[in-house]
């Protein structure tokens, strides 16, 4: 008799998974060592004398209004030589000047804007006054045409309406200090609005988003959490139209002030 054939299956193991090789650890770069500190610079010591030309140096043709309270004023020896003054108080490096000339010329949007507009207005006054008090055959000619045509285009410079989210931005404004004859201070005049247009065109141009306070989040009236604003998505500030054509009329106003030749004296 055959013997039945019996049929053996053989089950092979599965290989191991390959076992990953781990990632190298990424060595953290070293931080950069941090800048040489600001050279001190030797000073005046309190109680020492300064010249108006030292401290120019020193610092710029501000220092004096920027330090005033860190310095006296000696009485000249003769008229004409050069000012000179006690220190009073430690004076600051500088690298720390900046800080402080900042801080002695900042203001708001709002007062730099009536500034500007009040240093125009008072020239146009005065050469309105000018005008109007020329005898009548002069003001007929090319002397009265001017300054008629000068006073006429101040005149009509009328300051816009600050908008209320941007009244307190804060803004620097070095003035200048030669500003004497009339074309100056209307350039002066303009350049308080140029100081204004600058800080709106940077990140103050926003203002608060009026649908969340400026807080960024709203309450969800579905959900009753809180979740971002979606008008400002989140940042609470919105680009304004509204600044966008205060910016615009300031732009015109310093463009026409600083067109206008007033004629000086002798012209």
């Amino acid at each position: 008799m055959n013997k039945p054939k019996i049929r053996v299956t053989l089950k092979m193991k599965a290989p191991d998974p390959p076992t990953a090789t781990p990632a190298p650890p990424v060595e953290a770069k070293p931080e950069a060592p941090p800048g040489p500190p600001p050279k001190l610079v030797k000073l005046p010591a309190v109680g020492g004398e300064v010249t108006i030309v030292k401290l120019t140096n020193l610092y710029d043709q501000y220092a004096t209004a920027v330090l005033g309270d860190r310095l006296k004023q000696t009485q000249r020896e003769k008229k004409g030589a050069i000012r000179r003054f006690t220190v009073t108080k430690p004076l600051p490096q500088p690298s720390a000047y900046a800080a402080l000339k900042a801080k002695r010329y900042m203001t708001t949007i709002e007062a730099l804007v009536a500034d500007g507009f009040q240093a125009i207005e008072e020239v146009a006054g005065e050469v309105r006054e000018w005008f109007d008090n020329l005898p009548d055959g002069l003001q007929q000619g090319d002397r009265g045409s001017r300054l008629d045509e000068a006073a006429s285009a101040l005149e009509n410079l009328q300051a816009p309406d600050v908008p209320g989210g941007v009244l307190d931005v804060p803004v620097a404004h070095y003035p200048s200090l030669k500003a004497e004859s009339r074309q100056a201070r209307v350039a002066e005049g303009a350049s308080m609005l140029r100081a204004v247009i600058d800080a709106l065109n940077g990140d103050d141009k926003q203002t608060e988003c009026e649908d969340c306070g400026g807080a960024g989040t709203t309450d969800c009236e579905t959900c009753s959490s809180t979740v971002d604003c979606v008008t400002c998505q989140g940042t609470g500030k919105v680009d304004s139209e509204e600044v966008d054509n205060f910016i615009s009329e300031l732009e015109n106003a310093a463009d026409e002030a600083e067109g206008v030749e007033i004629p000086g004296m002798y012209d």
